[in-house]
């Protein structure tokens, strides 16, 4: 990340090499080249994800903008760039998901459908539906149902934990 300043190398360079021009494939070969290397504890991944947030975030809102510079550049793909750029901004609605309704159970506040009432088969459908999707697209890619589970359950920490604390360090120090 030394030369472009960011903590997000990688991300930027596939980035600003599809906006010159470069042509990509994918690779994935049945014996793997190289394993990578992977935080070991829960501490370890929160900080390197806090890190890319914050990364992220600074593509996002730099010259090198997604939407603006990428779009015209690599079409549609840009969209598929800007995604991962706004992971980080999708912790203010994950947050607000997760404790709301904890604060309006406090107060008596009742913020989902009765089991009674017609609209509480909408909101089971699209729920079911959505986990549905995810679990499936996870099983068809040789994933299991703990691995989707595991994958859930550190979506929802992270989204409460590191991507949120990435925003706000990348608001303070902007």
């Amino acid at each position: 990340g030394f030369r472009y300043g960011s903590l997000v190398e990688d991300y930027y360079t596939g980035y600003r090499l599809k906006c010159e021009g470069w042509r990509a494939i994918f690779c994935y070969p049945e014996r793997p080249a190289f394993l990578g290397d992977a935080p070991m504890t829960l501490i370890d991944v929160l900080g390197q994800f806090k890190r890319w947030m914050v990364g992220l975030l600074e593509v996002l809102f730099s010259k090198y903008n997604t939407l603006i510079f990428g779009l015209p550049r690599i079409g549609s793909l840009a969209l598929a760039y800007n995604y991962y750029a706004c992971w980080a901004i999708y912790s203010i609605p994950l947050a607000l998901y997760a404790f709301i309704p904890q604060f309006a159970l406090l107060n008596g506040v009742s913020t989902f459908p009765k089991v009674t009432d017609p609209w509480f088969l909408l909101y089971i459908f699209l729920y079911l539906g959505a986990s549905g999707k995810d679990l499936l697209d996870f099983v068809l890619e040789k994933g299991t149902f703990e691995r989707w589970w595991n994958s859930q359950r550190m979506w929802m920490i992270s989204g409460v934990t590191c991507f949120l604390f990435g925003c706000l360090e990348y608001a303070l120090s902007s």
